[in-house]
């Protein structure tokens, strides 16, 4: 076999629906514009790429005017730009002619073009100014924001000035909104509050139908190192998706259709990963002042991550973050990391396609024979010694039982019905791990009996089966009660409380912000930090922590 011909030293750079080719002669290599399947490439396209725009002043934090020149390496190249969240581009955009002056709170957008040279990449800055995000409200917003969300619910863009000039956070709440990093997602209005595709008007959407492209840019205050990364985004969760909400979990997810197919960032610094498929936003549904409750913490899941982590076991890193829509501040989020097949090969090795994720009993990745073996297993009779040896086959039996040890600590009430994830590489000896998920629903009784929960084709079932009938499983849950509840273990009281008061410290500036933004949503008298957080977080380092053990 002859090689006809080969690229040297590697594949071009690629760029979004741009082929690379040979000439009619096959001497030259060239890009092309339009595909030719099963006939000679067309060498009438004139193919090239004009350079990005460089922006002079870095996105980030301003408290006065500033002025942005706009450059582009292309020669008679034009840049466009606009300053409304649209994506500039042919008909769209002022053409940029002079420095672009600034003294609110902006995204601005930009491209180069030439025809018919292939448009530069959109590139997108978020410059904010806290003054003005803390006296944000409908009446200043920008023109094209709607009044009513999806099934006809009042919209709500304003920080309340009840919690912005309490003199308890005036001074505090800009500090606050720099406490923790800055996620600006930016895109045309018509992708979030338009009335046909617009998420925020169909947050019930789900599936690819339902993602629209958008900029995600991560912003510190300090001199750490952020991105901007083109990408997907979603509606995501399940009680969370009514329109009454308001306030909706979210979902990332990079794919090479709208820029890089992975989002290449050291995004938790605890983690060895820095390249990710997908991260969640999330809001938080139960224990939320957006849905009035008096016990909001904001802690409650990442507490039963980060316990996971101290207990030796594999779980979804967090970080708090500052989330603005289009330069419109929508309050205190969460990244974590989803548990899915790309996340499992990243910390545990193997490819994508090795891995079985089942949630909530539903396949998520790879398929379901291995789990519906174990259950089957589990179900025959597991009080011999070769049935116990049979289900170990299939479980991981000292990550199953910390997993079932953190759900019974933590009283989780809404779970095993749902939120939970079982994840196994697909080999010989392999036993399925259990991964926390989406614990809102626990910490709320000291005294509550959680031992009970027996949920068919759930962790619970095949732990009542394994408890009731074999005598080692008993032994082996035993030694871990014994590590985690003594010795300094993760599950004594001084470990349980500190490990809340760190993300506690982590989020306290920050909750000013979100009480401004969404504590008054469902009462006239906001929920504040100083009042009810302060209120339940104190409950729980005084009574919870030091009985629940």
């Amino acid at each position: 076999v002859t090689v006809e011909h080969a690229y040297q030293p590697e594949f071009p750079a690629q760029k979004a629906d741009i082929a690379y080719g040979l000439t009619a002669d096959r001497t030259g290599e060239r890009c092309f514009t339009s595909p030719t399947p099963g006939a000679a490439n067309d060498e009438s396209q004139t193919c090239g790429f004009v350079a990005e725009v460089e922006f002079s002043v870095e996105r980030g934090f301003f408290d006065a005017p500033l002025t942005v020149e706009l450059t582009t390496a292309t020669l008679g190249a034009t840049i466009l730009y606009t300053t409304d969240a649209a994506t500039p581009g042919e008909g769209v955009g002022t053409v940029y002619t002079q420095p672009i002056a600034i003294d609110t709170t902006t995204v601005l957008r930009a491209v180069a073009v030439l025809p018919p040279l292939v448009a530069g990449k959109v590139v997108t800055h978020s410059y904010i100014f806290l003054d003005d995000v803390i006296r944000q409200s409908a009446a200043n917003l920008p023109p094209g924001y709607p009044d009513k969300w999806g099934d006809g619910v009042d919209a709500d863009y304003d920080m309340d000035p009840e919690v912005v000039n309490d003199p308890a956070y005036s001074g505090e709440i800009k500090d606050g909104l720099k406490s923790i990093p800055t996620l600006s997602i930016v895109s045309d209005i018509d992708n979030l509050f338009g009335q046909k595709n617009g998420l925020y008007m169909h947050t019930k959407g789900r599936g690819i139908k339902w993602e629209r492209p958008v900029s995600a840019e991560l912003i510190h205050s300090d001199s750490s190192r952020g991105f901007q990364v083109d990408c997907g985004l979603r509606i995501q969760g399940g009680a969370g998706r009514s329109a009454r909400v308001k306030k909706h979990a979210m979902r990332l997810l990079f794919k090479t259709i709208y820029g890089p197919g992975r989002l290449e960032h050291r995004l938790f610094p605890e983690s060895p990963v820095t390249s990710f498929n997908t991260i969640s936003l999330t809001s938080r549904y139960n224990f939320s002042w957006h849905n009035a409750s008096d016990r909001a913490l904001y802690i409650r899941d990442t507490w039963a991550k980060d316990t996971q982590f101290d207990m030796g076991q594999i779980s979804g890193h967090s970080l708090y973050v500052h989330l603005y829509l289009n330069g419109i501040y929508w309050g205190q989020y969460r990244i974590t990391e989803r548990p899915d097949s790309s996340f499992l090969a990243s910390y545990l090795g193997g490819e994508e396609s090795d891995w079985d994720v089942i949630k909530s009993s539903k396949v998520i990745d790879g398929d379901r024979v291995a789990w519906k073996t174990l259950v089957d297993l589990a179900d025959a009779g597991v009080g011999s010694d070769a049935g116990y040896q049979s289900v170990l086959e299939y479980l991981d039996v000292e990550n199953f039982i910390d997993y079932m040890i953190l759900n019974i600590y933590a009283e989780n009430s809404d779970w095993d019905w749902h939120n939970w994830y079982g994840v196994r590489r697909r080999e010989p000896g392999a036993g399925f791990k259990f991964i926390s998920w989406d614990a809102e629903v626990i910490l709320e009784n000291a005294n509550a009996n959680a031992t009970s929960k027996n949920f068919r084709n759930a962790p619970t079932s095949v732990y009542h089966d394994l408890r009731k009938e074999n005598a080692e499983f008993r032994v082996v849950f035993g030694d871990r009660v014994h590590r985690h509840f003594f010795n300094d273990g993760a599950l004594t009281p001084e470990n349980a409380a500190a490990r809340f008061q760190r993300r506690a410290d982590e989020i306290f500036s920050a909750l000013i912000g979100e009480s401004a933004r969404w504590g008054d949503k469902s009462r006239t008298v906001p929920y504040t930090r100083d009042n009810e957080w302060m209120v339940e977080k104190q409950w729980l380092m005084l009574s919870y922590f030091p009985r629940r053990t």
